[in-house]
C-alpha cells in the first residue's frame, strides 16, 4: 500500500477532521484525503476509536467509486512507550502516523519507534501503512532532525513522510524552515521512494512559496476551519477556497517550467 501520489500539476489536499460532521464538510469542500485527529490533544492528537470509525463510514459513503482515503494520527511515540495496551485500529484506516517529540536525547529513538509500530501492527492484526512525521521546529519538539527521520523512515518501510510543526501557535512551517530546505527534504524523500506531505498551519498565502517544493500532499486543518481557528469546525467553503488556490498556484507554476 502506498500513500496517494501527486496528481500533476496539483498536490492532493488532506484535511484533518475530528468527527463525522467535519468529515462530511471536508468532502463537500473537495478534499482528497481525510485525516482523523483531535486537535485539542496536541499536533497529532489521537481521536477516540469511535470517532475514527465514524469518519471511515462517511468516507465510504461519499459517492466516489473507492471512497476517500482515511489516515489517522496516533499521537506521539512517547505516549505508547510504556507497556500498556494500544488501541485496535478499525479496518478502513489506510495510513497512520506518530510523532517523535521528546526523543531527541534518546540514543535508541529508532528502536522505541519500531517497537511502538510493531505493537500497533500486532494489535490491528494486519500490516499498517506508516507515515513518518518530521517536525520543522524539532528543537521545540525535542525531536530528531528531519533528515534523520527521513533516513530512518526508509529503513523502517514507511510509505511516506509528513513535514509538520509541533507548535500550533500561529507560526507556519515556512516560519521555521525556508522553502529551499523544504524542497531539499522533498527531494531526499522522493529519492528514497516515499511520498512527501507538508503541513504546519499552512495558509493560502503559503502556497506560492511551496510551488517549487512540489509536495505530493498538502495537509491542513486551521485553513479549513471556520474563521481560521484550529479548534473550530471544518467549513466547506474554506476547504473549497484553499483547494481552488492550490489549483491556481500549482498550475501557474507548472506553466512557467514547461
Amino acid at each position: 500500500m502506498s500513500f496517494p501520489k501527486r496528481r500533476f500539476p496539483t498536490p492532493r489536499l488532506l484535511v484533518s477532521v475530528r468527527n463525522r460532521d467535519e468529515a462530511r464538510a471536508a468532502i463537500a469542500g473537495g478534499c482528497d484525503i481525510l485525516d482523523v485527529k483531535e486537535p485539542n490533544r496536541g499536533p497529532l492528537g489521537m481521536a477516540d476509536v469511535a470517532a475514527i470509525k465514524e469518519v471511515i463510514a462517511v468516507a465510504r459513503d461519499c459517492g466516489e467509486d473507492d471512497g476517500v482515503p482515511v489516515s489517522a494520527a496516533l499521537g506521539e511515540v512517547r505516549d505508547w512507550i510504556d507497556p500498556h495496551d494500544v488501541p485496535q485500529l478499525p479496518v478502513g484506516v489506510e495510513f497512520v502516523k506518530l510523532g517523535l517529540s521528546g526523543l531527541d536525547d534518546a540514543w535508541d529513538w529508532q528502536y522505541c519507534w519500531q517497537q511502538v509500530l510493531g505493537r500497533f501492527k500486532d494489535r490491528a492484526g494486519r500490516n499498517l501503512a506508516w507515515i513518518a512525521v518530521a517536525y520543522a521546529d524539532h528543537s521545540v519538539a525535542r525531536a530528531p532532525k528531519p533528515v534523520s527521520i527521513i533516513a530512518a523512515a526508509a529503513q523502517t518501510g514507511c510509505t511516506g513522510v509528513l513535514l509538520d510543526t509541533f507548535g500550533k501557535d500561529g507560526q507556519t512551517l515556512l516560519d521555521w524552515m525556508p522553502p529551499e530546505e523544504v524542497a531539499h527534504l522533498a527531494a531526499q524523500t522522493a529519492k528514497l521512494g516515499m511520498t512527501f506531505a507538508v503541513a504546519g498551519s499552512l495558509r493560502i498565502e503559503s502556497l506560492a512559496a511551496l510551488a517549487d517544493v512540489a509536495p505530493d500532499i498538502i495537509a491542513v486543518r486551521t485553513a479549513a476551519c471556520r474563521h481560521g481557528e484550529r479548534s473550530g469546525s471544518i467549513c466547506p467553503d474554506s476547504v473549497r477556497r484553499f483547494k481552488a488556490a492550490m489549483t491556481v498556484t500549482f498550475s501557474a507554476a507548472s506553466r512557467t517550467t514547461d
